[in-house]
């Protein structure tokens, strides 16, 4: 089940085309994040907590804080 926080993936059409499947990520395009000691301590415990791997939960933070961009943007541009 998804929520709030957790959003599900983007979804396409499968090989035979009758199921959805997650969008494909890229691997060999990494993207560096730069980080504290804190900031890293605290990224693996909480992915340790929801059983996620460091990369899993950089990417759900990431799509977490892209929505939330995008909304105060949206919320910006309606104010102006």
């Amino acid at each position: 089940m998804y929520t709030s926080l957790n959003t599900a993936p983007a979804a396409r059409p499968s090989a035979t085309g009758s199921a959805l499947a997650p969008e494909r990520l890229i691997h060999d395009k990494p993207i560096a994040l730069r980080m504290t000691q804190a900031e890293r301590d605290e990224a693996f415990q909480l992915a340790g907590e929801e059983s996620r791997s460091a990369s899993s939960f950089a990417l759900h933070a990431y799509r977490l804080g892209v929505a939330e961009h995008k909304r105060r943007r949206a919320a910006l541009a309606a104010n102006a």
